[in-house]
C-alpha cells in the first residue's frame, strides 16, 4: 500500500511538472516502478542461534531494514554473509570504518579507546595467541567492520573485518 501511495504522488508530482519518467528508473508505467520504492521494506528473519544471548534468543523473529537504507553505527546489531557459514551471521556492530582498534597483550579488544563486553556483559578476551597476534597487526584505523558475539563465535576475532558489500541489513530495535 505504501509503494502504491508513493507511486501515486510522484505521478502526480511529475505530471505537473511534464515529466514521464523517474529519475533513472524508467517509465513511470513500468511494471517494476513501484518496486524501486519497496526496496528499503523492511523483512522479518528468525534466529537460529544462541551466539547473542541473552540479548536475542533462538527462535526470535527479528525485523530487518535492508542495509542499503541506513547508515550503520556502532551499537548495531547487523546481519552479514560470510564464507565461513552457510546462513547469513548476526552480531553487533562494535567497529566502523576508521574506527580505532586496540588489542591489549592479555587480549582485550578496544575501540576508540572503549573496552568491548560480550552481549551478556563480560569482557571480551582474545584467548587464542595465533588470532591475538593476527588482530594485533590490524591495530589502528579499522579497514572495515568490526563485530562481536559472545566469547568463542564467528564474530571478528575469527573472521577479521566484514566488508560493506556482505552486510545485509540491521535489526529494527523495538
Amino acid at each position: 500500500m505504501y509503494a502504491r501511495a508513493v507511486k501515486v504522488f510522484f505521478s502526480v508530482i511529475f505530471t505537473l511538472f511534464g515529466l514521464t519518467q523517474f529519475p533513472g528508473a524508467g517509465s513511470l508505467h513500468h511494471p517494476n516502478a513501484a518496486q524501486e520504492f519497496e526496496i528499503c521494506q523492511s523483512f522479518h528473519i528468525p534466529v537460529r542461534g544462541y551466539s547473542m544471548a541473552p540479548l536475542i534468543k533462538a527462535k526470535d523473529v527479528l525485523e530487518v531494514r535492508p542495509a542499503s537504507c541506513v547508515t550503520l553505527i556502532a551499537g548495531d546489531l547487523i546481519i552479514f554473509r560470510t564464507p565461513r557459514s552457510p546462513a547469513p551471521v548476526i552480531k553487533k556492530l562494535v567497529g566502523v570504518i576508521g574506527d580505532q582498534l586496540r588489542i591489549s597483550d592479555d587480549g582485550r579488544i578496544y575501540i576508540n579507546d572503549v573496552l568491548q563486553l560480550t552481549p551478556n556483559g563480560v569482557v571480551y578476551r582474545i584467548r587464542n595467541q595465533r588470532r591475538l597476534k593476527l588482530l594485533q597487526k590490524y591495530q589502528g584505523a579499522m579497514p572495515g567492520y568490526f563485530v562481536l558475539g559472545n566469547m568463542g563465535t564467528l564474530d571478528s576475532t575469527r573472521i577479521l573485518f566484514v566488508a560493506e558489500k556482505d552486510i545485509i541489513g540491521v535489526v529494527v530495535p523495538h
